[in-house]
């Protein structure tokens, strides 16, 4: 983990503004927002990026890209920069394989609106892989109370045999406790990379059925807590897999790809696993009864906002992005909730042999508010360069920004 002392404070990267994002409440706060506690609650801005992995940039279709910008060294700068300019309590990173030059970068970063941040990081590596997921949290408000890791590989046993080996594909979860440290309260912070195969559905629902499991244990169960679940989750709005998530009580014999492909006894397997960053969990139990979470995607009205808090500032390089603008009015929640996953944001992963939705933040409902969002880059600037990356973003997915309010 970094230290706050590791090196000073760093300027962002000369010829590229810093964008200031500072969370205002909407004029006016409808049932939705203040039904759910009797406090005001606390605001905190929480970021999900897949920052694509460095190993995959020289092999990918990322032809259109040119060569130095590419390289290490630019990648990591435009990342840190980027990153820096969203002024985050929490970031939670996919494909990270950069993360001993970045922890250090970001272990004391100039914002760009006249305050700075600590991020220490926690990260977990894919099983034989060089890239894995990370998150970085502000330890100037909050310290790390638990970490865990999920190594997807471990369902296969639990398969029916015939199916095993397309179980083992190296994905992982990361999970962290953070306790702010003003108020002593807890919030439980998810990050995970899914498997990407289309063809696969049933191996993706696998594994979010059981990081939901352990995330839902954890929160409800024994720390009482919020919970924030980040991640590139490779599956569209209208996939099984954000069905399960964004449903509530629905039983998994609903979904084909349990039935089909997995058995429906479990067993629970007592061994732990060895992890250099965070512990391994073993494998929970699974069952046919077990039930959909209905969390929130702070997403899910993306296509209803209209109503900027944040005027963008003066850029010489960047395009008109980074609006903060403010949800959960009463239109735009009936809207969202007219049919699941449509108001969606129409991509969050750019390609030149891909486009759609594949990122999402999930919040639990019952005790987080979603109270603004950040807009994305249009569509026509990104085709001036035929596709993700660009010059200014080094990934081939675009950053999720949201400001929640958490509810202790």
């Amino acid at each position: 983990m970094s230290s706050a002392n590791e090196l000073p404070c760093r300027r962002p990267m000369s010829g590229r503004q810093m964008v200031c994002m500072t969370w205002a409440a909407p004029a006016s706060l409808t049932a939705m927002d203040t039904a759910q506690s009797t406090t005001v609650g606390k605001t905190m801005r929480i970021v999900s990026y897949n920052i694509l992995a460095q190993s995959l940039v020289k092999h990918g279709p990322f032809q259109h890209v040119r060569h130095h910008l590419r390289a290490l060294k630019h990648r990591v700068a435009s990342l840190v920069s980027e990153l820096s300019s969203y002024d985050a309590d929490v970031l939670c990173l996919q494909e990270d394989d950069m993360s001993d030059s970045m922890s250090r970068l970001l272990s004391c970063v100039d914002t760009g609106s006249g305050t700075s941040r600590s991020y220490t990081i926690v990260n977990s590596h894919r099983p034989r892989k060089a890239d894995g997921c990370s998150i970085y949290y502000d330890d100037t408000r909050f310290s790390l109370a638990s970490a865990f890791s999920l190594s997807f590989d471990m369902i296969a046993p639990y398969v029916v045999q015939a199916c095993r080996p397309k179980y083992i594909r190296h994905n992982i979860g990361l999970g962290v406790v953070l306790k702010e440290e003003a108020s002593g309260c807890l919030m439980l912070v998810a990050n995970c990379h899914i498997q990407w195969s289309p063809a696969l559905t049933e191996v993706k629902l696998a594994q979010v059925v059981w990081m939901a499991t352990v995330v839902q244990q954890l929160a409800n169960e024994v720390y009482h807590c919020p919970v924030l679940w980040a991640g590139d989750f490779n599956s569209l709005p209208n996939s099984s897999v954000y069905s399960f998530l964004a449903s509530s009580g629905v039983s998994l014999r609903g979904f084909p790809e349990f039935e089909k492909y997995l058995s429906l006894d479990f067993a629970i397997e007592h061994r732990a696993l060895h992890a250099a960053e965070a512990p391994f969990l073993p494998h929970p139990p699974f069952a046919a009864d077990i039930r959909s979470v209905g969390l929130r995607s702070a997403m899910s009205a993306y296509r209803t906002v209209s109503s900027p808090l944040l005027l963008p500032q003066s850029r010489s390089n960047l395009p008109p992005r980074y609006h903060m603008n403010h949800i959960l009015s009463r239109e735009t929640a009936a809207k969202e909730h007219a049919r699941l996953g449509d108001n969606e944001p129409e991509y969050t992963n750019f390609s030149s042999d891909f486009v759609g939705t594949l990122d999402y933040i999930w919040v639990s409902p019952a005790n987080v508010s979603v109270c603004a969002v950040a807009e994305l880059l249009p569509e026509a600037f990104i085709k001036l360069h035929t596709a993700l990356p660009l010059p200014q973003f080094s990934s081939d997915h675009l950053a999720l920004v949201a400001d929640v309010r958490i509810h202790w």
